[in-house]
């Protein structure tokens, strides 16, 4: 009966691993940032914002068997800058994300809603070759609307648009929040 058992286990694992799809590609996109960063507000007295530049990453999507649930995992990086008057800042980003998608309605056009959980690397925010602030790390979440479109047997594109909180968890006394709209499109191509 054990042996049975075992045996009925097995089968069922490798008939649910097998019915999964796995899609990977890379990613580009633009990020709107949308918050004032605070270090630069202790060098002058008028805050400064970033201007919205591109990002590049990759995603990766598991489609569960029987399920309207993916979940998603990514990668993404943007360099931010902005100016005032003389002063001009710079800061790279790293996002690293995991999290969920639940498909509306299935089909070769499928949207969806998103919601991530996410790590966020800021670099060392520089300005005039100066460093102000040294690189740290935050928790945060990000949740969107995207669209999955099916435009050959293996390979999808993913049009999303998310919004980021990228500092809601670990922020220390008096830093304000950071967050970012993003409109993203991948090429995801079947790996299984």
């Amino acid at each position: 009966m054990k042996k049975t058992s075992y045996f009925l286990a097995i089968i069922f694992l490798i008939s649910y691993t097998s019915a999964q799809s796995i899609r990977i590609g890379p990613t580009v996109g633009y990020t709107f940032p949308n918050s004032q960063d605070l270090d630069i507000q202790s060098v002058i007295d008028k805050s400064l914002e970033f201007d919205g530049d591109m990002h590049f990453g990759a995603k990766l999507k598991i489609g569960l068997p029987m399920l309207p649930v993916t979940i998603t995992g990514g990668f993404q990086y943007a360099k931010l800058s902005g100016s005032f008057n003389n002063l001009s800042t710079e800061q790279t980003i790293y996002v690293v994300s995991a999290g969920g998608e639940f498909a509306f309605i299935p089909g070769p056009i499928q949207p969806y809603g998103a919601l991530d959980l996410m790590y966020t690397s800021f670099g060392e925010f520089k300005t005039s070759n100066l460093s102000l602030s040294e690189s740290n790390g935050r928790f945060g979440i990000g949740f969107g609307a995207g669209v999955d479109i099916k435009i050959l047997p293996m390979v999808d594109l993913d049009l999303s648009v998310k919004y980021a909180l990228h500092n809601l968890i670990g922020k220390e006394d008096g830093e304000e929040s950071f967050n970012t709209a993003n409109v993203s499109l991948s090429v995801l191509f079947n790996v299984l």
